[in-house]
């Protein structure tokens, strides 16, 4: 086992840790201030590629998944959001298209609206927390995801865009809860 660094941004320490794999997680809190190139730089992370978790708390910008979608798009197999807020409490169209390397997915409560294509061409997904607030999703959602085989959507969701696209070439099952 080797060790990896876990860094907390939000105290500024570092933390040893030993897991299996050869792998960087990372735990950032993002403030209005802050953006995500910002913090994994601040953190002395020179490749974004090198990350393959990554913990979200504080405000994520529609620029973050940008960042996330553009510089990480074949490493980053975790994300987990769940402890932060997302701008304007939706997730951009085309967000993490093609983020071929995204295996897990969690999204916070604060969300209400996921926007057309969120996670299209996302081959590897395998697992997906929608928050309990999204009420609104677009179609695409999970277009091309073909280890994604069953979604759940919580009764909270009350518009759903075109719902033969969100199935688009993968998803096999959807349940309502």
């Amino acid at each position: 086992m080797k060790p990896i660094y876990v860094i907390f941004l939000s105290q500024i320490r570092l933390k040893k840790q030993s897991i299996k794999k050869e792998q960087m997680i990372i735990s950032t809190k993002l403030t209005s201030d802050i953006r995500l190139e910002e913090a994994l730089k601040n953190a002395d992370i020179q490749d974004p590629l090198t990350v393959t978790k990554l913990v979200i708390s504080g405000l994520i910008k529609q620029k973050d998944f940008w960042y996330i979608r553009e510089n990480m798009r074949g490493t980053l197999q975790e994300l987990d959001m769940r402890n932060a807020s997302i701008s304007k409490n939706r997730i951009a169209e085309k967000a993490f298209e093609g983020c071929i390397g995204l295996t897990t997915v969690i999204i916070p409560d604060s969300v209400v609206e996921l926007e057309a294509s969120i996670f299209n061409f996302c081959s590897h997904l395998t697992s997906m927390t929608i928050g309990r607030g999204v009420t609104s999703i677009g179609k695409y959602m999970f277009g091309y995801c073909q280890s994604l085989t069953s979604v759940y959507i919580l009764s909270s969701v009350t518009y759903i865009a075109e719902i033969g696209y969100i199935l688009w070439g993968g998803v096999s099952k959807m349940c309502y809860l």
